[in-house]
């Protein structure tokens, strides 16, 4: 084996010095290293410290070989030479266990050293990339109107208190997303999968079947032709529209984003997904989450929605603000976008309500990409269906809402 050159030797003493990667100096050779390089290693190697080192080498080296420090350089340095060493100090007639435990020794987890952007090139690409993307819709006018669709890589949070319907609202999305041709994983930690099929059957039948009697199992007068008619509809899609039951460890939500390469991924909701660690209060629960997620959405180029609840304050005091989601700090900065669902009242405190349903106020809280604001939907509670209401600034053209619901 070649000496090493100076400007080696000196990266790699330098990393040592900074007291980093000290099991390497002990499967390298000293004499690899040109003097006055290799004394400074076997004294690194048999334990000195920094002030031995200077005062039996001197100051000015030391400091010298302190500031040639980049880490970044150290593994284009030393893996070649980890990797010749294990291949020469293989034991003789060793067992199979023997030589993973010697191999071990020498690996190495590196992390990839930066690279740099070249931006014009990169951009170009990009451009070319968006062009092949095929747009996906919510279905909710609304919605499209300040989002421009589902993009992948983005963190949606919808955010409510409960009983104004996030759930119901994410699995409209997550079904008519499906609906038009993507692949969607719908994770329903608060339901079962019956109970999703409940709400989907109720959306689409056309006998307006109540959930009193999909809850008993009984479906008379032609009811039990609108529920298969509806269940063809889910039959069809079993390739777009995929649900997992109680997949609430965020390591196996990763692995399920990575197997079945979704365009939508819904995980229903962010306080049931549960790490591995342990955390001294909710809050650094909920960062490890949703860091983990916007990281998985950037990784696996996934669109990710994710509904959270409201604190209780947010009750009391009337107000709808992002400010009211709970353990807002985390989830403000890693959402891309996020939505606020709250039930419209009237001065004396009471729901107001259309000829269809409940109004409902959609606040556009965050948008990275676009405007924020405030909108009107219309909630259908025995639908389990939200409608934007006809409202749309000059220029935009909405994708038609689902029409296959029989109003």
């Amino acid at each position: 084996m070649n000496s090493l050159s100076t400007e080696t030797s000196e990266n790699i003493i330098s990393v040592w010095l900074h007291s980093e990667h000290l099991e390497d100096a002990k499967l390298i050779p000293v004499s690899l290293f040109p003097s006055p390089y290799d004394a400074i290693a076997k004294d690194i190697r048999s334990g000195s410290n920094l002030a031995k080192l200077m005062k039996r080498h001197g100051m000015p080296i030391i400091n010298q070989l302190l500031t040639s420090y980049y880490p970044a350089l150290y593994q284009q340095s030393v893996q070649e030479l980890l990797k010749e060493q294990m291949y020469r100090g293989l034991p003789e007639n060793a067992t199979p266990q023997e030589l993973l435990e010697h191999a071990a020794k020498y690996v190495r987890q590196w992390s990839q050293p930066p690279q740099r952007v070249d931006l014009t090139e990169g951009y170009v690409e990009t451009m070319a990339k968006r062009r092949e993307q095929k747009p996906i819709y919510t279905g909710i006018a609304t919605v499209d109107e300040y989002t421009h669709g589902i993009y992948p890589g983005q963190l949606t949070i919808v955010g409510a208190r409960p009983s104004v319907g996030k759930s119901a609202f994410c699995l409209q999305v997550a079904f008519d997303v499906a609906q038009k041709g993507n692949k969607v994983l719908f994770l329903p930690l608060e339901m079962s999968a019956a109970e999703t099929v409940d709400r989907i059957v109720m959306r689409y039948s056309k006998n307006g079947l109540a959930y009193a009697d999909l809850r008993r199992g009984i479906l008379e007068g032609g009811k039990w032709d609108s529920a298969n008619e509806t269940m063809d509809i889910i039959y069809r899609l079993r390739d777009n529209f995929i649900v997992y039951e109680n997949v609430r460890e965020i390591d196996a939500i990763e692995e399920l984003v990575s197997r079945e390469n979704p365009d939508l991924i819904v995980i229903d909701q962010l306080s049931q997904i549960r790490s591995g660690n342990e955390y001294k209060t909710l809050r650094e629960q909920y960062v490890e989450v949703t860091r983990r997620l916007k990281a998985m959405a950037l990784k696996e180029d996934v669109a990710v929605w994710l509904p959270c609840q409201m604190n209780r304050e947010s009750s009391k005091t009337g107000a709808v603000s992002i400010d009211y989601l709970k353990e807002s700090g985390s989830i403000e900065e890693d959402a891309d976008i996020v939505l606020i669902l709250s039930n419209k009242k009237d001065e004396e405190g009471n729901y107001v309500v259309n000829m269809d349903g409940r109004e409902v106020t959609l606040e556009i809280a965050k948008n990275r990409q676009g405007r924020c604001g405030k909108e009107s939907l219309t909630f259908i509670g025995p639908r389990f269906t939200f409608r934007s209401h006809e409202k749309h600034p000059d220029g935009f053209e909405p994708v038609p809402e689902q029409q296959q619901i029989p109003f």
